[in-house]
Protein backbone atom coordinates (compact mmCIF):
# COMPACT_ATOMS: atom_id res chain seq x y z
CA UNK A 1 0.00 0.00 0.00
CA UNK A 2 2.83 2.29 0.81
CA UNK A 3 4.43 1.89 -2.79
CA UNK A 4 0.95 2.39 -4.41
CA UNK A 5 0.71 5.23 -2.19
CA UNK A 6 3.92 6.85 -2.99
CA UNK A 7 3.89 6.01 -6.66
CA UNK A 8 0.85 7.84 -6.76
CA UNK A 9 2.30 11.22 -5.10
CA UNK A 10 5.40 11.00 -7.67
CA UNK A 11 2.62 10.65 -10.44
CA UNK A 12 0.79 13.53 -9.40
CA UNK A 13 3.78 15.57 -8.61
CA UNK A 14 5.15 15.16 -12.62
CA UNK A 15 1.77 16.15 -13.58
CA UNK A 16 1.69 19.66 -11.83
CA UNK A 17 5.61 20.29 -13.05
CA UNK A 18 4.44 19.42 -16.66
CA UNK A 19 1.37 21.45 -16.30
CA UNK A 20 0.63 24.77 -18.80
CA UNK A 21 1.34 28.26 -17.25
CA UNK A 22 -1.00 31.39 -18.99
CA UNK A 23 1.42 33.55 -20.12
CA UNK A 24 0.33 37.32 -20.57
CA UNK A 25 0.92 37.30 -24.49
CA UNK A 26 -0.97 38.68 -26.61
CA UNK A 27 -0.83 38.44 -30.87
CA UNK A 28 -1.91 41.94 -32.18
CA UNK A 29 -2.07 43.27 -35.90
CA UNK A 30 -0.70 46.08 -35.14
CA UNK A 31 1.19 48.39 -32.87
CA UNK A 32 4.31 50.28 -32.20
CA UNK A 33 7.37 51.84 -30.10
CA UNK A 34 8.56 54.97 -29.87
CA UNK A 35 11.43 56.09 -27.41
CA UNK A 36 13.25 60.14 -26.58
CA UNK A 37 15.78 60.47 -24.07
CA UNK A 38 14.03 59.61 -21.15
CA UNK A 39 10.92 57.85 -22.06
CA UNK A 40 9.98 54.72 -24.44
CA UNK A 41 6.33 54.14 -24.89
CA UNK A 42 5.27 50.55 -26.54
CA UNK A 43 1.69 50.08 -27.42
CA UNK A 44 -0.70 46.88 -29.21
CA UNK A 45 -3.59 47.66 -30.86
CA UNK A 46 -6.48 45.68 -29.76
CA UNK A 47 -6.82 45.59 -25.95
CA UNK A 48 -8.79 46.89 -23.34
CA UNK A 49 -7.37 49.59 -21.05
CA UNK A 50 -6.05 48.06 -17.87
CA UNK A 51 -4.92 50.84 -15.60
CA UNK A 52 -4.49 54.53 -16.18
CA UNK A 53 -2.25 57.27 -14.76
CA UNK A 54 -2.98 61.02 -15.22
CA UNK A 55 -1.23 63.98 -14.32
CA UNK A 56 -2.56 67.81 -14.97
CA UNK A 57 -0.85 67.53 -18.96
CA UNK A 58 -0.60 63.52 -19.45
CA UNK A 59 -2.29 60.69 -19.64
CA UNK A 60 -0.90 57.32 -19.59
CA UNK A 61 -3.14 54.38 -19.93
CA UNK A 62 -1.69 50.40 -19.82
CA UNK A 63 -2.64 47.54 -22.14
CA UNK A 64 -3.67 48.01 -25.83
CA UNK A 65 -4.78 51.11 -27.30
CA UNK A 66 -6.97 51.89 -30.14
CA UNK A 67 -6.45 55.59 -30.77
CA UNK A 68 -8.87 55.52 -33.75
CA UNK A 69 -12.01 53.78 -34.16
CA UNK A 70 -13.75 53.86 -37.23
CA UNK A 71 -17.19 52.62 -37.08
CA UNK A 72 -19.10 51.55 -40.57
CA UNK A 73 -22.95 50.54 -41.79
CA UNK A 74 -23.89 48.49 -44.36
CA UNK A 75 -27.51 49.57 -45.77
CA UNK A 76 -29.69 46.37 -46.50
CA UNK A 77 -30.26 46.52 -50.44
CA UNK A 78 -33.69 48.07 -51.11
CA UNK A 79 -34.63 46.25 -54.47
CA UNK A 80 -36.14 42.42 -54.86
CA UNK A 81 -37.14 42.34 -51.23
CA UNK A 82 -40.70 41.85 -51.96
CA UNK A 83 -40.21 38.73 -54.34
CA UNK A 84 -41.48 35.78 -52.13
CA UNK A 85 -40.94 32.28 -52.87
CA UNK A 86 -43.31 29.39 -50.72
CA UNK A 87 -43.46 26.83 -49.52
CA UNK A 88 -40.53 26.73 -47.36
CA UNK A 89 -39.75 24.15 -46.60
CA UNK A 90 -40.77 22.51 -49.62
CA UNK A 91 -41.32 19.29 -50.93
CA UNK A 92 -42.09 19.26 -54.19
CA UNK A 93 -42.48 22.38 -56.33
CA UNK A 94 -41.28 26.25 -55.13
CA UNK A 95 -43.21 29.04 -56.35
CA UNK A 96 -41.35 32.00 -56.75
CA UNK A 97 -43.60 35.02 -57.19
CA UNK A 98 -42.41 38.21 -58.97
CA UNK A 99 -44.61 41.06 -58.40
CA UNK A 100 -45.86 42.93 -61.54
CA UNK A 101 -44.14 45.92 -60.82
CA UNK A 102 -40.89 44.02 -62.26
CA UNK A 103 -40.32 44.37 -65.25
CA UNK A 104 -37.56 42.08 -67.50
CA UNK A 105 -35.67 38.95 -67.01
CA UNK A 106 -34.80 37.30 -63.72
CA UNK A 107 -32.03 34.27 -63.48
CA UNK A 108 -33.11 31.79 -60.92
CA UNK A 109 -30.17 29.52 -59.69
CA UNK A 110 -30.40 27.08 -57.34
CA UNK A 111 -27.09 25.35 -55.08
CA UNK A 112 -26.50 23.30 -52.55
CA UNK A 113 -24.54 24.25 -49.19
CA UNK A 114 -21.10 23.20 -51.62
CA UNK A 115 -22.00 26.25 -53.69
CA UNK A 116 -22.21 23.33 -56.68
CA UNK A 117 -24.93 25.05 -59.39
CA UNK A 118 -27.76 22.56 -59.23
CA UNK A 119 -30.37 24.21 -61.42
CA UNK A 120 -30.89 27.65 -63.41
CA UNK A 121 -33.46 29.01 -65.07
CA UNK A 122 -34.68 32.24 -66.97
CA UNK A 123 -38.02 33.80 -64.78
CA UNK A 124 -40.15 36.09 -65.78
CA UNK A 125 -42.84 38.41 -63.54
CA UNK A 126 -45.69 36.69 -62.17
CA UNK A 127 -46.13 33.35 -60.96
CA UNK A 128 -42.88 30.38 -61.76
CA UNK A 129 -42.54 27.13 -60.33
CA UNK A 130 -39.26 25.07 -59.79
CA UNK A 131 -39.45 21.41 -59.36
CA UNK A 132 -37.24 20.15 -56.46
CA UNK A 133 -39.00 16.67 -56.31
CA UNK A 134 -35.81 14.97 -57.27
CA UNK A 135 -33.72 16.76 -54.70
CA UNK A 136 -32.22 15.40 -51.48
CA UNK A 137 -33.43 16.19 -48.31
CA UNK A 138 -31.66 19.18 -47.07
CA UNK A 139 -30.65 22.70 -47.26
CA UNK A 140 -30.53 24.95 -50.75
CA UNK A 141 -29.25 28.25 -51.56
CA UNK A 142 -31.76 30.06 -53.85
CA UNK A 143 -30.25 32.99 -55.70
CA UNK A 144 -32.65 35.46 -58.08
CA UNK A 145 -31.07 38.43 -60.58
CA UNK A 146 -32.43 40.45 -62.06
CA UNK A 147 -30.20 40.56 -65.62
CA UNK A 148 -30.67 44.26 -66.53
CA UNK A 149 -29.42 45.54 -62.61
CA UNK A 150 -28.12 42.84 -61.53
CA UNK A 151 -29.37 43.09 -58.36
CA UNK A 152 -29.71 39.98 -56.39
CA UNK A 153 -32.12 38.18 -53.63
CA UNK A 154 -30.74 35.11 -51.52
CA UNK A 155 -32.56 33.28 -49.88
CA UNK A 156 -32.15 29.97 -47.91
CA UNK A 157 -34.53 26.69 -49.12
CA UNK A 158 -35.18 23.81 -47.18
CA UNK A 159 -36.74 20.49 -48.65
CA UNK A 160 -37.94 17.82 -46.56
CA UNK A 161 -39.45 14.02 -47.80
Amino acid sequence: MKHYFLSLIIVFSAFLLSAQSIQNDVISSGGASTSSANLQIDYTIGEPVIETFETTNLTLTQGFHQPSLTITSIEEPEGLTDISFFPNPVTDELTIEIPSHYSGEFVCSLFDLNGKLLSASTLVGGSNTINMHSFATGTYLLQIRKVSTSEVLNAKILKTR
